[in-house]
């Protein structure tokens, strides 16, 4: 008896630190699953936890909606009038200090490649001579679904702190 009694609080307690938790990620990331395909939401709600412990350090807060439904429901910030929003997510990140929003489209199809190009620069040093050699360098990356809707949130939430 006083075994069935403990386990049930157990899980009584269990639950309501999930439900806390859960509540606290939603706070910072919300999902609005209305017309979301069910891959994409299933990896984002995955990677919940994570985003939003990312952007609780930044005090930024993370809305992620279907483009179409967004667009014409009004949540965008931004006109779409020319791009396709088929299977798109549109991603707002908001600066929950200063009110700053910046938002993109992003692909929902999971099974996709998306290609990300970042430039800079690389010295070389020839002691021999005593010159340095500055070279523009390209550095050329493939991101997956998850890795393609950290890369812009991040750099959505660059913008809006600075």
């Amino acid at each position: 008896m006083f075994a069935r009694i403990s386990a049930k609080l157990t899980q009584m307690r269990f639950n309501y630190k999930q439900n806390q938790e859960r509540k606290l990620f939603n706070r910072f990331v919300t999902i609005y699953p209305d017309r979301i395909n069910k891959p994409a939401y299933d990896q984002i709600m995955a990677a919940q936890k994570g985003m939003a412990n990312f952007v609780m350090k930044k005090n930024v807060g993370v809305d992620i909606y279907d483009a179409q439904e967004a667009v014409t429901s009004g949540f965008a910030v931004k006109p779409h009038k020319n791009e396709t929003l088929q299977n798109k997510l549109l991603v707002k990140v908001t600066n929950l200090l200063t009110g700053m929003i910046d938002e993109k489209l992003i692909s929902a199809d999971t099974k996709a490649i998306s290609k990300h190009e970042s430039y800079g620069f690389c010295v070389f040093d020839i002691p021999q001579d005593g010159l340095q050699y500055t070279r523009k360098t390209k550095k050329s990356t493939e991101d997956s679904f998850l890795r393609n809707l950290y890369r812009n949130i991040e750099e959505m939430t660059e913008k809006v702190t600075k």
